[in-house]
């Protein structure tokens, strides 16, 4: 049986069609029919958004779900056990030792990970948007710092070259590992390979990495588009592309890094 993220890997190119249909028009209308052009090339901005938006919580469903189907809170590290018990603990010094106390009376039970304590809820006044901030919260609540300042300086900034067979290229690598490494669990996730160090913790947060900085802009443009501030296009086709292959490379980074480091290979007992 396969894994519930190899599923959700998989399935990447297939969403993304709609995007890729979008995209295609509106380089066939860009001469011919201007307002039109404009509409496609602003619907695809919001589908890319909401792509990654549904994806971040999609991809820390299924390694949940992977947890709880072929091993046990007992042996998941210990950052997923805290996570899922600070949501009746708390989190300040007192509540950490709350914390452990109740991880080791979950050991002893059938205890079943759920989605809701890795997630950031609207409820407390955050938003959903799949900004930096937001994702490297989740990132956190599986035990991976900086999630990326992890992936600064990597293989992957690649994509921050302008050359968009190179892109490509890396798109294509990340695809086949990300699927061959989550056929089955424990997955096998290889980071070096790719330029990240396995070792390193972020070495703390950084605010301006290329990242980051492309995530805000992708946001603005489409903040701009669904509140109505923006009701002009100012992409062109090229651009939508390397946003579009740019978003994916994202989300495979995040099975590559949270795969890797939030369960690793070898079991943890309590």
């Amino acid at each position: 049986m396969s894994t519930f993220v190899n599923y959700l890997v998989n399935s990447i190119e297939d969403q993304w069609k709609e995007v890729d249909v979008l995209i295609e028009r509106s380089a066939e209308e860009r001469d011919t029919n201007p307002t039109l052009y404009s509409a496609l090339c602003r619907a695809s901005i919001v589908l890319m958004v909401a792509h990654l938006e549904g994806f971040t919580k999609e991809v820390a469903r299924a390694i949940l779900d992977d947890a709880n189907q072929f091993s046990s809170f007992r042996k998941a590290p210990y950052p997923i056990q805290a996570t899922f018990c600070k949501t009746f603990t708390g989190a300040n010094k007192e509540d950490s030792r709350r914390t452990k106390e109740l991880i080791d009376l979950l050991c002893g039970l059938e205890t079943k990970l759920s989605l809701e304590p890795f997630l950031i809820e609207r409820a407390r006044g955050n938003s959903k948007n799949p900004s930096p901030r937001v994702i490297d919260k989740i990132c956190a609540n599986f035990g991976v710092s900086y999630f990326f300042s992890r992936i600064e300086n990597s293989q992957l900034d690649i994509i921050f070259s302008g050359v968009r067979s190179d892109t490509e290229a890396l798109l294509e690598k990340l695809t086949n590992h990300t699927s061959v490494g989550t056929e089955v669990y424990p997955y096998s996730m290889n980071v070096s390979e790719f330029g990240i160090d396995a070792s390193d913790h972020g070495g703390g947060r950084r605010t301006n990495t290329f990242w980051m900085t492309f995530l805000d802009q992708l946001l603005e443009s489409r903040n701009g588009i669904a509140h109505g501030s923006s009701t002009t296009n100012s992409l062109s086709v090229g651009e939508l592309i390397e946003f579009r292959n740019k978003v994916a490379v994202l989300q495979h980074a995040l099975v590559l890094v949270l795969c890797h480091e939030a369960l690793p290979k070898e079991a943890r007992a309590c």
